[in-house]
């Protein structure tokens, strides 16, 4: 048997053993670009995914509107970032590049999987969720499903999604009274949980201060919370901020 048949085979053993679906075709030339908030993780990342045939990636180093500059810049095909402390940007990120129609598309990474994170990832046009439980394998194949445009979720965030049709959701929206706020009010429940002043949300979310406070308003509206102490609680028993 040919040696390229033999490591194709051995391949295909190693997906089956972690539960993907086996990817047979030869990968394309994809350029991936990692963010993540820890440097000896993204240069590990970086590692391993340089070793894969037809892949090449780089580390992003800088703030967000440097990484959004260079999805604009099409320098990179994948955008893999972790939620880590970064989650608030994380989505406006993903937003931005799905409302644009950049040609990156974006797969999130993390130790950190809840519901709420899920769902305001898919909101916000993730297609691509893979946790940091999961073997290299498993993300090797996500950045492979979403380079072509198709959605990819672990097998720990795979039994927490419904499919309807066309949309995916997870299978408790709709059931806490996060859903109650859009999308733009989650990220700013985010912002606004993690202890910083009005004005410093206002400079990271790249809007006024008053700006700020009319989210705060409609949000502790929509909740019936009344102080901002109150809020935090609600948002760290949601999943959307951390302690």
């Amino acid at each position: 048997m040919p040696l390229a048949s033999v490591r194709l085979i051995q391949r295909a053993a190693t997906v089956l053993r972690h539960g993907e679906s086996i990817i047979l075709a030869p990968p394309p030339n994809i350029r991936v670009l990692i963010a993540d908030d820890h440097a000896v993780v993204a240069e590990g990342l970086v590692l391993l995914i340089d070793r894969e045939p037809g892949m090449r990636s780089s580390a992003h180093e800088g703030g967000d509107v440097g990484l959004l500059e260079s999805c604009r810049s099409a320098t990179a095909d994948v955008l893999v970032m972790d939620l880590g402390k970064r989650e608030p940007s994380v989505f406006e990120i993903s937003r931005l590049i799905h409302t644009e129609r950049l040609g990156a598309r974006v797969l999130l990474l993390s130790a950190l999987m809840t519901d709420a994170l899920i769902q305001c990832g898919i909101d916000n046009g993730v297609i691509g969720f893979v946790s940091k439980n999961h073997p290299f394998a498993v993300l090797r194949n996500g950045i492979l499903e979403v380079h072509a445009g198709r959605r990819f979720y672990c097998p720990e965030v795979s039994k927490r999604i419904v499919h309807e049709g066309g949309d995916c959701r997870t299978r408790t929206a709709g059931g806490t009274r996060i859903c109650l706020l859009t999308n733009r009010e989650r990220e700013m429940l985010m912002l606004l949980s993690s202890g910083s002043s009005i004005r410093q949300v206002a400079a990271v979310a790249h809007i006024s201060p008053k700006t700020v406070e009319s989210h705060q308003f409609r949000i502790m509206q929509k909740l019936d919370i009344h102080n901002r102490i109150e809020l935090a609680r609600f948002a760290f028993r949601e999943g959307i901020a951390h302690p």
